[in-house]
């Protein structure tokens, strides 16, 4: 009886030893797996910042800000040495853009804390080169999704509402409005069902 019991003893011991093994052996495999990867040049991966406007994506470069874009709650640039399409340019690129809805213009109210979008008399002013419209238009408060236009609080859907965009006197679409083009209207009209 007493040999059996030793057994069973030794048997407990080295499950649980088992069992802590393999518990610690969990916890320190994730970390191998996601250790840090080294760039070519040298640097190390950055992990992505959270922001809510631009504000938060400031950076230091050489002893200098540097404005980094926020998109969709994301910094576009997360260290120096990491490259960015959207880089900030002092002498933005302007058009104009006129939003109608029922025959009467809509005041686009940019987001607060914008630095890559402003708007002033009718004039889009964009601080840097290929920005999709898409994007500037969400910082003006105009979304699209594929039956609706969310213009500040107001929704015009499908198929109630008709949705065109107008570039240089002709329809076209969101994706082919360039923000080099020098008139952009989006007209919002009551659908005529007659």
């Amino acid at each position: 009886m007493g040999k059996s019991l030793l057994k069973s003893q030794k048997l407990k011991q080295a499950v649980v030893l088992t069992l802590m093994f393999l518990i610690a052996l969990g916890f320190m495999v994730p970390g191998f797996l996601n250790a840090p990867l080294s760039n070519e040049d040298g640097g190390t991966y950055v992990e992505p910042r959270l922001c809510q406007s631009d504000n938060d994506c400031y950076l230091t470069c050489d002893n200098k800000p540097v404005k980094v874009l926020c998109s969709q709650n994301l910094c576009f640039q997360n260290s120096c040495k990491e490259y960015s399409p959207y880089q900030f340019i002092e002498n933005a690129v302007s058009f104009s853009l006129d939003v109608q809805a029922d025959n009467s213009n809509v005041n686009l109210i940019p987001q607060a804390n914008n630095l890559f979008v402003t708007a002033e008399k009718g004039k889009i002013n964009v601080h840097t080169y290929s920005l999709p419209l898409g994007v500037v238009l969400d910082r003006l408060g105009v979304t699209f999704t594929n039956t609706c236009a969310q213009i500040n609080t107001n929704s015009y859907c499908v198929p109630e509402w008709n949705v065109s965009i107008i570039k240089n006197g002709n329809h076209s679409s969101l994706q082919a409005v360039a923000l080099q083009d020098d008139d952009v209207k989006i007209l919002i009209e009551k659908e005529d069902f007659n």
